[in-house]
C-alpha cells in the first residue's frame, strides 16, 4: 500500500530489518520497495538487488551508554517484556537456590508480567533473597542503571537497548520466535564476547547459575562484555534512517 500510495505521490518507500536474519514480511516487502535498511550487518546479502544501509535498530532517547553499575550488592536485573517470560522466571528461580552461598551479595530487580507475580513474589518471599518484584517496569533507565548484569530475551529492540545501555546480559531467546530470529540476534552478540547465551528448553537453574556465580567472583567478565556490546550501540540510528529516506532521488 505505501508503494501504491508513493507511486502517485512520487515518493519513495524503505523497509527495515530489526533482526539477523529477514522474516518472511520483510522478505516479500523487499521486492517492492526501493531500498532496506538493517539493525544488523551481515544479511545484506539476503536482499539481492538491493540498496541495504546498515542503520542500526532506533531507540528511545533515554537509552545511552552507561557508567558501570556497583558490584556491591550484585544486581541482577531479570525482564522478559511487557508480558514477562515464565520460563526465563523459572530458571532464575532454580539458579537462585544453587547460590546459597552468595546471596547476601545478590540483589534481584526481577519484572515478572502480570501472569507470573504471584508465583514470583512468592518464591522469592520462601528463598530469602533481597528482591523487588514488579509486574512491570515503568522506569527502564533506573533499573538498568542499577543492573550488573542482565537476564533477558533477545529481541532486537531489547538489544538495541541493552546496546545502548551498555551492560553485560545473560540471553535467554524466545524459543517460539518466527525463524528463530532471537536466536540468531543473541548468537551475533555472543559470538563477539559481548552476552551469554542459554537455550530456554535445553539450559537448566544450575546453568544459569554457574555464569551468575563467574560473575560475580570475575568482574573482569562483566566489563569484557560491556566493552564489547557498546560497539553494537548505533547512537544515530533513527537519524540515519531519516537521512536515507530524504537523500534519495
Amino acid at each position: 500500500m505505501a508503494r501504491l500510495v508513493g507511486w502517485m505521490f512520487n515518493t519513495r518507500v524503505a523497509i527495515l530489518e530489526q533482526n539477523a536474519v529477514p522474516g518472511f514480511t520483510n522478505r516479500v516487502l523487499a521486492r517492492f520497495v526501493h531500498f532496506v535498511l538493517c539493525a544488523f550487518s551481515g544479511i545484506e546479502k539476503q536482499f539481492t538487488g538491493k540498496q541495504v544501509y546498515v542503520t542500526g535498530n532506533p531507540v528511545r532517547s533515554t537509552m545511552r551508554p552507561m557508567g558501570s553499575a556497583a558490584r556491591d550488592p550484585f544486581t541482577i536485573f531479570i525482564f522478559g517484556g511487557s508480558q514477562g517470560a515464565m520460563g526465563i522466571n523459572t530458571l532464575v528461580l532454580d539458579a537462585i537456590q544453587e547460590l546459597e552461598d552468595l546471596k547476601a551479595r545478590l540483589k534481584f530487580i526481577h519484572q515478572t508480567g502480570e501472569s507470573d507475580y504471584e508465583r514470583v513474589v512468592e518464591a522469592h518471599k520462601k528463598l530469602g533473597t533481597n528482591a523487588k518484584v514488579e509486574k512491570f517496569i515503568y522506569e527502564m533507565p533506573e533499573a538498568y542503571q542499577s543492573a550488573s548484569l542482565l537476564i533477558c530475551r533477545a529481541g532486537s529492540s531489547t538489544l538495541a537497548e541493552v546496546a545502548a545501555v551498555k551492560r553485560a546480559s545473560v540471553l535467554i531467546p524466545f524459543p517460539y520466535a518466527a525463524d528463530d530470529h532471537q536466536q540468531k540476534n543473541a548468537q551475533l552478540f555472543v559470538d563477539a564476547g559481548a552476552a551469554e547465551l542459554l537455550v530456554q528448553f535445553k539450559s537448566k537453574g544450575s546453568d544459569l547459575a554457574r555464569i551468575i556465580r563467574q560473575c560475580v567472583e570475575n568482574p573482569s567478565r562483566i566489563q569484557a562484555m560491556e566493552n564489547e556490546v557498546s560497539k553494537f550501540y548505533r547512537p544515530n540510528a533513527a537519524q540515519d534512517a531519516v537521512n536515507h529516506l530524504s537523500s534519495i532521488q
